[in-house]
């Protein structure tokens, strides 16, 4: 008699697809996963699902992803030779090629990359019990310059990696973030501030996205301009007596020199630089300023991904400070999480889990780029492949890898290629063979999000969330985590490292995550039961111990900048490409080169999912009608587009009168899945081919994947 399948049961969680931790209900039928819905219980996501979740069975499921252990016996990167193989053998294959390098090298040519998931904390104290303070991540190539100038400003973040107070804003500021696609829960949030509040929604941007076109107001700035214009700002609020007298006074250094520092910052010089006209800047600081509170909300490569990024990010968050927005309701909110959940970022970041001083300032990039380093603790990416290629400051030899697409998302990226080929060993984690992981010795199949038992509360979204796994994992993929604290306890049997030498002190998940809680007097188990733990915001903590800046005051004149002869106030810095600063190169390239994120995919994620492949097949670039004319090239055409050192790739053309004219927009990460490997033809249509390692941010090192000089041609 045929057995009856089982009922279908819904699955509490939270997804974490991206750095969103939305609140989903999986359903389960015969342990396959056959819908997932939003949880409209959720605080963050309010019920709102992404297509990329809502089809997250393409690729829990896609025949392409490998799910089970493998070791490479081929020509790693070149002639590639796959064999499966089982997870001891894996996991000592790993051990043994880490211990080569170290006992050879010594432990400083280990380095962990990581970023993708949220594998950071254990991909980082498994690299430092080997004694190794390299973590290789996206940082300075992504949030970075902002996460430096919050800290520099003031103590902790507030515009990065936190959620603003949208229900009781009055004014949202909308900065180089096209929300809609980016961050679609935040956007949700906002039209009910502006339908409540009768909030005002103000984006400044480079072209006209969607979030642009549903905006109560469009300001279209000139790319890599944006401190410019954040200092026209703090002159006419400043000048006009708008600023927040009381919080200025009694919590902000250095205002006074601010005060001189914006005198030179008139709305007509701005205006010259931004292409925005000056009434158009008087108006924006006088609502901005007026219609308190406000939140300023920006993506964080759209101000960040370019040199001189850092100091804009200073000015936005000296923007905030002086009209009094920090930590009120309605105003950019200091990070919280769930009183006594011990996150993934303090794992990362507290001291008592990193090595010594003494061996974390020998990390990579760490003497070139200190306040980075101070701040995030992630060594400087390009620096990296330098030392792989030139063993500068030292050999890198080893890489421990989880979750990260190098070869698609470093700027310069086929030196990253280059790089990871030459590498004595290098394992991958993952769920498909990118082409990262193509220049890997081992690979180890990971979980997805609904086959993962964790802690969502990561970002300040007033409430922790269970991330439980809704199946067991498909074939013999394993959690990251999981991974990792097997990885150590095998280093400790072969007696390669002691339990002093060991950060990973928890010998079991199960263990790991009822640590995490311990301090919150609940068990996973407990919270997988509850599914949803609430708390409310305390606004303005500052009040009790100032901010965690040596001043203990929003520094607007930063004594660290001051230390590390840094410029200590917020200026305006021009890129070093471009119509003023190489006039006979932008003769040659007169066109400005940019990148914006498309809904399908999330970076290097993606591409061969059927739905996303449907939806954007080919990669794009956006270009204004009078550029598309100019060089007889109609919508539709493949281009060469190529850039100042003479490399080029090819992407679509879609001519849209949203762009400005003078302006390009393509689609970052791209590879093909779906061609031969090992490269998978990520060097046809990527856009890091044309990008650079220098010049990069004096600050947080921070490469110019936005705003650099190009021209574009028809394909014969």
């Amino acid at each position: 008699m045929k057995k009856n399948s089982e009922k279908a049961r819904k699955v509490v969680t939270c997804s974490n697809a991206c750095y969103f931790e939305c609140g989903h209900i999986v359903h389960v039928k015969d342990e396959q996963i056959i819908k997932i819905e939003g949880n409209k219980d959720n605080p963050l996501g309010h019920g709102y699902i992404c297509n990329r979740c809502r089809n997250f069975t393409q690729l829990v499921y896609h025949p392409d992803r490998i799910t089970y252990p493998m070791k490479n016996v081929g020509i790693k990167g070149v002639q590639n030779k796959w064999v499966r193989v089982s997870w001891d053998e894996a996991l000592n294959l790993v051990v043994e090629g880490l211990q080569r390098v170290k006992e050879k090298y010594g432990p400083y040519a280990l380095v962990a990359a990581i970023d993708g998931r949220p594998q950071t904390w254990q991909a980082a104290l498994f690299i430092r019990s080997l004694g190794s303070p390299n973590i290789w991540g996206c940082t300075d190539i992504c949030e970075g310059p902002a996460m430096v100038a919050d800290i520099v400003t003031t103590g902790t973040l507030i515009t990065e990696l936190t959620e603003p107070d949208f229900e009781d804003a009055k004014y949202l500021l909308v900065w180089g973030a096209n929300t809609i696609v980016t961050h679609s829960p935040y956007w949700i949030q906002m039209t009910k501030a502006r339908k409540r509040n009768n909030a005002k929604i103000v984006v400044i941007d480079i072209h006209r996205s969607e979030t642009a076109e549903k905006a109560d107001q469009y300001i279209q700035i000139k790319p890599s301009t944006d401190a410019a214009l954040s200092m026209a700002l703090m002159h006419v609020i400043i000048k006009e007596d708008l600023y927040d007298r009381e919080f200025v006074e009694k919590w902000c250094y250095g205002f006074d020199k601010l005060e001189e520092r914006i005198q030179d910052w008139a709305p007509e010089r701005a205006a010259n630089i931004t292409g925005i006209d000056k009434a158009t800047i008087i108006q924006l600081a006088r609502e901005y300023a007026n219609h308190s509170p406000g939140a300023l909300l920006y993506d964080r490569t759209g101000v960040t991904q370019r040199y001189g990024s850092t100091q804009a990010a200073r000015a936005n968050t000296c923007l905030v400070a002086i009209t009094g927005n920090i930590d009120v309701p309605g105003g950019n909110t200091i990070m919280q999480h769930y009183p006594g959940l011990h996150t993934r970022s303090e794992l990362y970041l507290n001291p008592q889990w990193r090595l010594t001083p003494e061996i974390e300032t020998n990390a990579i990039g760490a003497k070139r780029f200190p306040l980075m380093w101070q701040c995030v603790h992630v060594c400087h990416s390009q620096s990296v492949v330098k030392a792989i290629l030139d063993e500068d400051p030292y050999p890198v030899k080893g890489v421990f890898l989880m979750g990260s697409n190098l070869v698609i998302s470093t700027p310069e990226n086929r030196l990253t290629w280059e790089a990871l080929k030459k590498l004595d060993f290098m394992s991958a984690c993952d769920f498909f063979l990118t082409p990262t992981a193509e220049c890997a010795d081992v690979f180890l199949p990971a979980a997805t999000w609904p086959e993962r038992n964790d802690v969502g509360g990561e970002y300040n979204q007033k409430c922790m969330c269970v991330r439980q796994a809704a199946i067991e994992p498909v074939g013999e993929a394993r959690e990251d985590a999981e991974i990792v604290i097997e990885l150590a306890k095998l280093m400790k049997k072969k007696g390669y490292i002691t339990d002093d030498d060991s950060f990973i002190k928890w010998s079991s998940l199960e263990e790991f995550n009822d640590w995490r809680l311990k301090d919150t007097g609940m068990t996973f188990e407990e919270l997988k039961e509850a599914g949803i733990k609430r708390y409310e915001h305390q606004y303005k903590s500052y009040e009790k111990n100032g901010f965690k800046t040596p001043t203990g005051k929003v520094e607007l004149y930063s004594t660290l900048y001051e230390n590390y002869q840094y410029d200590p106030l917020p200026n305006y810095v021009e890129f070093p490409e471009g119509e003023h600063t190489t006039p006979e190169l932008y003769e040659k390239y007169p066109l400005v080169m940019t990148v914006a994120k498309v809904k399908p995919y999330w970076h290097s994620d993606g591409r061969q999912i059927p739905w996303a492949r449907e939806t954007i097949p080919n990669p794009e670039i956006l270009i204004h009608p009078e550029d598309a004319e100019k060089r007889k090239i109609q919508n539709g055409d493949w281009v060469w587009v190529e850039n100042t050192k003479a490399r080029r790739i090819k992407l679509k053309v879609s001519v849209t009168d949203k762009m400005q004219k003078g302006v390009l927009i393509g689609r970052h990460a791209w590879w093909f899945p779906e061609k031969p490997d090992p490269d998978h033809g990520a060097f046809e249509s990527n856009m890091n081919v044309l990008t650079n390692h220098e010049p990069c941010d004096p600050v947080s090192g921070a490469p110019s994947f936005r705003g650099f000089l190009v021209e574009i041609y028809k394909m014969d």
